[in-house]
């Protein structure tokens, strides 16, 4: 059982001016090992227009740079099994895939409760046009047998 909040902003972002957000995941299971997976249905859109997502990837996430822009995110910590070498500390930030994607995996045995803490970034060009834009993110708990 995994959750995350519903209406997850970003707020007001200007060009050259990152804009983020903590978020926490939290998984209640009593199975030994579960992976969570993240999946969106696009990038984020106002009527036709688009903000791209970043170019890292999930299986590659690279550090934050004054160029990077689009959508990101990065895994920061857990209650649990330590996050993945990978993320950096929550310095490092892949796109949100289009499809299912594994993001963490517990491997220590059951708990009551974790709490897998997420950062959401988003940065844009000057010639982004304004407007509110919104896509759906969906994170996935599945036990591992």
């Amino acid at each position: 059982n995994a959750g995350i909040p519903s209406g997850l902003s970003l707020g007001l972002v200007a060009a050259g001016t990152p804009s983020s957000t903590a978020y926490d995941t939290i998984v209640s299971t009593n199975a030994s090992s579960y992976t969570l997976s993240l999946s969106q249905n696009n990038d984020l859109k106002s009527g036709a227009n688009t903000i791209p997502a970043i170019s890292s990837t999930i299986a590659a996430p690279a550090a934050w740079t004054g160029g990077t822009i689009g959508l990101g995110f990065s895994v920061t910590s857990s209650t649990a099994t330590p996050i993945d070498g990978k993320w950096g500390g929550g310095a490092n930030y892949a796109a949100f895939p289009g499809t299912s994607t594994s993001i963490y995996t517990r491997t220590n045995g059951p708990a009551p409760r974790d709490v897998i803490t997420m950062n959401a970034k988003l940065a844009i060009s000057s010639s982004q046009v304004a407007g509110d834009y919104s896509n759906t993110i969906a994170i996935i708990g599945a036990t591992v047998p």
